[in-house]
């Protein structure tokens, strides 16, 4: 399954959440892990015309992130940069 989480944060690096995730997911009594895919955009460059567009590109950023983490063996976060 896949899902999306959104928060605002003020930190330019995401402070381990996606490690975190994986750890929680990995802890449960089922035999299942989780690939975590986590992209940033700086809320302060999206005017606001560009809204629709600068989600959809953060979500296909997450998603691209989230890919390499299962292509490189699953059970990790990648965060994608630009």
């Amino acid at each position: 399954e896949e899902f999306l989480v959104a928060d605002t944060v003020h930190t330019e690096r995401p402070p381990g959440w996606g490690r975190r995730l994986c750890d929680a997911v990995a802890a449960t009594p089922s035999p299942v892990t989780a690939s975590v895919g986590i992209a940033t955009l700086a809320l302060a460059s999206v005017g606001n015309n560009d809204a629709e567009q600068a989600y959809r590109q953060v979500v296909a950023h997450a998603d691209s992130a989230m890919y390499e983490a299962k292509r490189l063996g699953g059970n990790q976060s990648r965060h994608h940069r630009d």
